[in-house]
Order: structure tokens, then C-alpha cells, then sequence
């Protein structure tokens, strides 16, 4: 299992390098967006090793905050494009 969380920090990683090297704002969104689910499945990797249920709760909030930061995101950059 720690090839896994080795693989997904890894990825991680590269993700957040294409955050700020996106060429365009609806790239850095969309790498934002799979920035937070890989690091929900992080969290839940982590969390089925140490066999702990709190981390779920974490995750929960992490991935609601993420869909809602998107869509009001999505929302203010549709705006500004009119």
C-alpha cells in the first residue's frame, strides 16, 4: 500500500504543477478539481491503512467544499464572460 500512496503523492505533485502552469483558467479549474479527488482518495488510503473511521468524515467535507468552490467558480468566471 505505500506504493500507492507514493504513487498518488506523486501524482499529487503534478497536479499542482499543472495549477500553475495551466495556460487557461478553465485548465487550472479542472486541475484543481482532480487535485482535491486525488486527495480525498489519499485520505481514504490512509484511512483504511490506520483502520480509522475519522478520516471520513474529513473526507466528506473536503469533497463538498471542492464541489461547491468549483461550481462557484464556474459560476463568477461565466460572469465575467458575457
Amino acid at each position: 500500500m505505500f506504493i500507492v500512496e507514493a504513487l498518488l503523492s506523486i501524482l499529487l505533485i503534478l497536479v499542482l504543477i499543472r495549477i500553475s502552469i495551466g495556460p487557461t483558467v478553465w485548465d487550472r479549474l479542472a486541475a484543481y478539481s482532480s487535485s482535491t479527488t486525488k486527495g480525498i482518495i489519499l485520505l481514504a488510503t490512509i484511512s483504511f491503512l490506520k483502520q480509522d473511521t475519522t478520516f471520513f468524515n474529513v473526507e466528506i467535507t473536503l469533497a463538498l467544499l471542492a464541489l461547491a468552490s468549483v461550481a462557484v467558480i464556474t459560476h463568477f468566471l461565466e460572469e465575467n464572460n458575457r
